[in-house]
């Protein structure tokens, strides 16, 4: 729901300029002259400079209120705390063990439209020119936050074939990674051992979560 353009009080037409997280950094006349500019921190705090406005949609494009706080569906971020000030309501499902992290503490790289779980759309934009969809989900599941790799997998619809190449790399990665990366990808059985057990008791964690 990127917002396009801005009709303001007196009936003059603004138009967004977006970077690639979707923050708002500037709002243009017809011409394409630049009359507003935000400049915003890693954690979203902003800076704004020009013509005066009453545009909420800011970092990330999404709402802030005035207070301190944005707005991103299901709960509000806080630029002071840079934080959430409320759990993450799906619980370990949205990827972290900590409900209150806003997108790994990696907002240079991440979004979290939703207020659930951290995404990565660059991430889906070059598998898509990738010709081992394999291939690629095996190097990036030695890199990618587990969040992001969940979004990317479901998104693509390749459980089967992301179950069989996250399981190969299962050796290489942190033994609460592989399980919070797999989610409902797995089959524990197919692990075996401590692992086996670790992968149990997150699945059943997440499954009270729904």
């Amino acid at each position: 729901d990127e917002p396009l353009m801005r009709i303001m009080a007196d009936g003059t037409i603004r138009h967004y300029k977006t970077d690639a997280l979707g923050s708002v950094i500037g709002l243009a006349d017809d011409t394409g002259a630049l009359k507003t500019t935000y400049a915003y921190d890693p954690f979203g705090s902003v800076a704004i400079s020009g013509e005066s406005s009453d545009n909420p949609f800011q970092f990330v494009g999404r709402e802030n209120d005035g207070t301190g706080l944005l707005y991103e569906r299901n709960r509000y971020y806080s630029f002071e705390l840079q934080r959430y000030i409320s759990e993450d309501p799906i619980g370990f499902a949205g990827g972290d063990v900590n409900f209150y992290v806003r997108v790994g503490n990696n907002p240079v790289n991440f979004t979290d439209p939703l207020g659930l779980y951290l995404r990565d759309d660059l991430i889906k934009e070059i598998i898509k020119h990738v010709p081992s969809m394999e291939k690629q989900i095996v190097a990036l599941s030695k890199y990618l936050n587990e969040g992001a790799l969940y979004s990317i997998l479901k998104d693509l619809e390749a459980r089967e074939l992301a179950r069989k190449a996250a399981l190969r790399q299962a050796g290489r990665i942190g033994l609460g990674t592989v399980g919070i990366i797999l989610g409902d990808l797995i089959f524990p059985e197919e692990v075996g051992g401590d692992d086996t057990k670790m992968i149990e008791d997150w699945l059943r964690k997440r499954e009270k979560c729904k």
